[in-house]
């Protein structure tokens, strides 16, 4: 878009992409990251694409700009100060892989309920661990759904669901499951 092709223009006048690069490749813990830049009127732009031959799991350094202007200490202040953004962002995440792991676990069950004739009934077990592990997976995929919602609309009241012992226990007895369900499967 023009506003991405002007966010670029004016990165590369005023940022010496090279040399940041070179910092940014200077460290083993970084080397080969992408980056990524988010103007103050959140437009994202690609800097540099992560580049795979230098490690394995892909990283991205993302540079974000204020909304208003600010010295950078007062800039890294208020971002220690917030960090809802990338609690949202966690959230989003959390509740994708849970929904794929939904839709992976009912593969799984209808593949075994498939096979169950034809492993003369052996397959069954895997079956009803693939149905558990697949039912616990949809309820984290729901559950995924609604914190992020909450996340962006009610995060005060995502704080006190995460403080109560019931919620945390049943949590943890949904990953137990799906874990135990995909060892099996």
């Amino acid at each position: 878009s023009i506003k991405e092709q002007q966010l670029r223009s004016r990165i590369e006048q005023t940022v010496n992409l090279k040399q940041l690069f070179k910092v940014i490749d200077s460290r083993p813990e970084t080397s080969g990251a992408g980056v990524i830049y988010i103007a103050g009127d959140s437009t994202i732009i690609s800097l540099r694409k992560f580049n795979s031959s230098c490690r394995v799991n892909p990283i991205s350094i993302i540079l974000k700009e204020p909304t208003s202007p600010m010295s950078a200490d007062s800039y890294a202040k208020k971002l220690k100060s917030s960090n809802r953004e990338s609690k949202l962002a966690s959230e989003l995440i959390g509740a994708g892989l849970s929904c794929a792991s939904a839709a992976l676990g009912w593969m799984v069950v209808v593949g075994s309920v498939g096979a169950i004739p034809i492993s003369g009934g052996t397959s069954a077990a895997v079956t009803y661990l693939g149905y558990s592990a697949a039912a616990a997976s949809t309820v984290q995929c729901m559950v995924g759904i609604g914190r992020s919602g909450a996340e962006g609309f009610a995060p005060d009241k995502l704080d006190e669901l995460d403080s109560q012992a019931w919620y945390q226990n049943t949590s943890k007895a949904l990953d137990y499951i799906s874990l135990v369900g995909v060892g099996a499967s």
